[in-house]
């Protein structure tokens, strides 16, 4: 997202940290399921009061399809990958709480159909007043992935939640259909 926003000059915005694609200052990468990562993290997001924060954390223990990969899994792996699924969950949600604290916003993205939304965390921020969401059909943003050897576009129903109505209204476009879309299984969205 930083790297596509230096390349929109009219837009007037500017890309900020990222703390889950680039190494810190040190030259480690962030992994949010130690408390230390989380506190450092916590504490920049705190200092540079940013006017927006993007979260996006991992979705696949929430997906629709673990239903039927839960099975097949070993049960203490399963609820291990859980665990650190919704430690990294709560700490999304933790950083859109200290937004709204702050009076600035936040952008959080999961699948619609995720259990995730379901999830404690998501709950207790969904109550704010100033919290809204919205569903997206993400061919509509060009999301695209190799089928059958064609690329062809990614229907994803995608349910975001905001503090910023207009990131809501502009995200909000569904699919009107007239073309065809596959499903997006194995992860290798464009």
């Amino acid at each position: 997202m930083t790297k596509e926003l230096r390349t929109l000059p009219k837009l007037h915005l500017m890309g900020g940290t990222t703390f889950d694609l680039e190494e810190d200052t040190f030259g480690v990468k962030w992994d949010f399921t130690r408390e230390t990562d989380r506190r450092r993290c916590r504490e920049r997001a705190l200092a540079e009061k940013r006017f927006m924060v993007i979260g996006s954390p991992p979705c696949k223990m929430f997906s629709s399809l673990m239903i039927f990969n839960k099975n097949r899994m070993d049960p203490k792996k399963y609820q291990q990958k859980l665990s650190e699924a919704r430690v990294l969950l709560g700490f999304a949600s933790e950083i859109d709480q200290l937004q709204v604290d702050g009076g600035r916003h936040f952008v959080h993205e999961h699948p619609q159909g995720a259990s995730s939304w379901e999830e404690l965390a998501i709950q207790k921020i969904l109550q704010v007043p100033s919290v809204q969401t919205t569903v997206a059909h993400l061919c509509q943003s060009g999301m695209t992935t190799k089928s059958q050897g064609k690329i062809v576009p990614v229907r994803k129903a995608t349910k975001f939640m905001s503090t910023a109505p207009a990131i809501l209204e502009a995200v909000s476009t569904l699919c009107p259909g007239g073309h065809v879309t596959t499903h997006l299984l194995d992860g290798k969205a464009k």
